[in-house]
Parts: C-alpha cells; sequence; structure tokens
C-alpha cells in the first residue's frame, strides 16, 4: 500500500494542475457561450468566476429555490452571523453563497490554487470570509467551534474518508449540523458507465482495482483521471 503522506501530496498536485473550474474539460477554463462560441478564460477573474459558477449552479437547478442558490438545501436564514466551515471550497463557488447570506464563512482547501482563487473571489465580490489551506484530515480549529459545517463532492477523494467526516464532527458546536455530499458507489451512474462499460465492456478491471477504476473514470477522466476517487456505499 502506498505510503498515505504520499497520496496525499498526490492528490494535492492533482488538483492543483487541474482544479475545479467546470470547463468544457476538467481542469480548464474552456466554456460555450450562448451564441456557440467558445472562450478561454483565465482563471481567478470576474468573467472566469461567472462562467464557472453559471455552469456549476445549472448542473443542480432542482436545489436552488427563491432563497438563492442551493436553498433548498441550506438554510441560510438560520445561520446568519453564525460560524460556517466549508471543507473542500474549490473556487469558493459556495462560499460566496454564504458570505452573500451573511454567515461568518470559513472555507478551506488542501489545493492552494483553488484557496488563492477562491480568495481572489472574495476580492473581485468584496466579500467577507476566511479562507485558508488546510487539511480536511486535520482541521487547524477548536472543537466545538461551528454552527454548520459541510462538504460537497470532496470526501471520496481523502484517502480517509472517515477521518475527514469525524473531524467535521469534531468542530462543530453541540447541536450544530453537518452536510456531506459524496458520490455513490452504488448510483446507476457509476454502476453503468464505471463498472460496465469501463470496467465490463472495455475490460478495465482486468487491470484496475475497484479504487484505481473508481479513480481512473471519476474526476479528470480526459486526463487519464485523478490520485484517488472512492465513492461510498
Amino acid at each position: 500500500m502506498e505510503n498515505q503522506t504520499d497520496v496525499k501530496q498526490a492528490i494535492r498536485n492533482w488538483w492543483a494542475e487541474y482544479p475545479m473550474t467546470y470547463g468544457y474539460e476538467h481542469g480548464f477554463a474552456t466554456y460555450t457561450k450562448e451564441d456557440g462560441t467558445v472562450v478561454e478564460l483565465e482563471i481567478g477573474t470576474r468573467e472566469f468566476f461567472e462562467f464557472a459558477d453559471k455552469t456549476f449552479y445549472n448542473w443542480n437547478q432542482s436545489k436552488h429555490n427563491e432563497k438563492g442558490y442551493f436553498g433548498r438545501i441550506f438554510d441560510y436564514d438560520k445561520y446568519v452571523g453564525k460560524p460556517v466551515l466549508e471543507v473542500g471550497c474549490g473556487m469558493g463557488c459556495m462560499a460566496m453563497n454564504w458570505a452573500n447570506h451573511r454567515a461568518r464563512i470559513t472555507a478551506v482547501d488542501l489545493n492552494p490554487v483553488a484557496v488563492s482563487a477562491a480568495k481572489k473571489r472574495f476580492e473581485i465580490f468584496n466579500l467577507d470570509g476566511d479562507i485558508r489551506e488546510a487539511d480536511g484530515e486535520e482541521l487547524p480549529f477548536e472543537d466545538n467551534t461551528f454552527d454548520y459545517v459541510y462538504s460537497w463532492g470532496v470526501l471520496h477523494h481523502s484517502p480517509n474518508t472517515k477521518k475527514s467526516i469525524a473531524e467535521l464532527y469534531r468542530v462543530m458546536k453541540r447541536g450544530a449540523r453537518a452536510g456531506i455530499m459524496l458520490y455513490h458507489r452504488r448510483s446507476l451512474m457509476y454502476r453503468f458507465f464505471t463498472e460496465y462499460v469501463d470496467g465490463f465492456v472495455n475490460m478495465e478491471s482486468k487491470f484496475l482495482s475497484p479504487l484505481e477504476l473508481a479513480s481512473r473514470y471519476g474526476d479528470g477522466d480526459r486526463r487519464e483521471g485523478n490520485p484517488h476517487t472512492w465513492p461510498v456505499t
């Protein structure tokens, strides 16, 4: 088994090279405009954030309501003025929504490129928030710190997902709540595309372990996959 420190460093390096841009190709800021023209944007600019956010919001339309983006799953009104933590903030889209709803948002990510971009986002949109580089398996916060903690599509990339989730609960106050979204190993998408098409039809399972198969055909599949993706059951 690979050393966990080496795996984590590989994860950090890969996501720094191919950050979550929601572009046409993973890690690149290429988008198609409504008139069909293709634009290549610079990561960290206002135009980049607007294109990336629009794509991300469109992917999750069922979760929005009159209260705002992701208003069906996040009770923004309940946490006005209260400390909220996001683990794995990426480029800061979700953290921005919490800041716009006047939560005291803290956002962390293992990827320094994402942290830099998220900080730039908050500067461009004149938002308040504490954004820092940190390891979700070893959060730099005291016990009982936050009223709400969440992580969206991130912790299945951790070599120790169980430890990362335990860390979320450690920093929660008594009576606080948590929201965790993870890829689902028994979903139709995973069972059909990853296990059946890639694993069985294309016979990749003869050469790759289940973990390697999930990682190879998860985020960044056009770039030979990423170092670690293990959806949960």
